[in-house]
């Protein structure tokens, strides 16, 4: 009976399991176009290894999915850039400091909450999860601060005296940010060419005569123009996360005795699979663009090595999305 439970307990874990990391995949475009990419590759192995060709409208669906989510790639890049309220970019230590001085404004007296500053914001936040605006924040905010034991009266003269201040974007991620939109605006115009939505070439020929970058990324192909974009991001990503795991094991190395390093940790970690997934990607655009520049050692590599490379690099960023998503 033992045996037949620890089996039941383990086939229930495994479904649960499967059926979560299926959900993640199927929620998540990125995670989604990765696993494509993962199984397109394999199809191509087969296709080298029999010299037929397998699945190919299986594949054909693959990189039509693909392409939709390249184009979403660029809706996201558009909200990246317009800078929509979200609470995950407000800086909570600014925020709780704000909060402590307005509160101290109340004459002592009157309040009647033991609470900190620290422990309302933490609540605030736990009430905003469907936060989309700066006022519904407010409300969350006061609804805290009553619940708190503050009345309505006090909670409002508290909350106008609050700042919210947002945390500035690092300077290495709007640079990154920047490759990748300029790398994601080539391949969704080259898609939507592809479609027939628009005429590419006749736009190339009316614009380009008006605009000196224009003009060069013609000269030099809108492919090589986006491959070149998307490896300036994975240099910098790989450069940015190098750096990431120095100060945060310098932290963890440094700290005394009996504080707590939970969250360098969890930085280092993070970092390390983001560093494996930008190094792949970075050794796979060096390589086709050896292959592009006709050098004789890369152009001489075998069509399995190239197929490895990418399933290894989609793999881990797979990995990587279903760890952090």
């Amino acid at each position: 009976m033992k045996l037949i439970s620890t089996i039941k307990t383990y086939t229930s874990y495994g479904f649960t399991s499967t059926f979560q990391t299926a959900n993640k995949i199927a929620t998540d475009p990125g995670s989604f176009k990765k696993l494509g990419g993962i199984i397109t590759e394999v199809i191509k192995a087969m296709d080298y290894k029999t010299g037929a060709s397998h699945l190919p409208n299986l594949v054909q669906n693959l990189k039509g999915s693909s392409e939709l989510i390249e184009l979403w790639d660029g809706a996201k890049n558009v909200k990246y850039w317009a800078k929509p309220f979200e609470t995950i970019g407000i800086d909570k230590e600014k925020l709780s400091l704000s909060l402590d001085s307005a509160i101290k404004t109340l004459p002592q007296k009157s309040i009647r909450t033991g609470k900190t500053a620290e422990e309302l914001t933490k609540a605030a936040f736990d009430n905003s999860k469907n936060v989309k605006t700066q006022e519904e924040f407010f409300n969350s905010l006061e609804r805290s601060l009553v619940e708190s034991g503050y009345s309505y009266s006090q909670a409002g003269k508290i909350i106008e005296n609050v700042q919210i201040v947002m945390k500035p974007r690092p300077i290495m991620e709007i640079l990154i940010k920047i490759s990748v939109t300029v790398g994601n605006l080539g391949a969704n115009l080259n898609i939507l060419d592809k479609w027939k939505v628009i005429d590419l070439a006749k736009m190339a020929g009316s614009v380009g005569t008006k605009a000196p970058v224009l003009k060069y990324v013609i000269a030099i192909s809108l492919g090589n123009a986006i491959s070149a974009a998307y490896g300036c991001a994975q240099v910098l990503g790989t450069l940015d996360s190098s750096y990431k795991i120095i100060t945060s094991q310098r932290e963890i190395f440094n700290a005394k005795k009996g504080e707590s390093t939970d969250g360098a940790v969890k930085t280092r970690n993070r970092a390390l699979w983001e560093l494996a997934n930008a190094g792949t990607d970075l050794a796979i655009t060096v390589v086709n663009t050896c292959v592009l520049l006709n050098y004789s050692y890369f152009v001489a590599l075998n069509p399995p090595v190239f197929i490895a490379m990418a399933i290894c690099s989609k793999s881990i960023g797979l990995a990587k999305n279903l760890i952090y998503s």
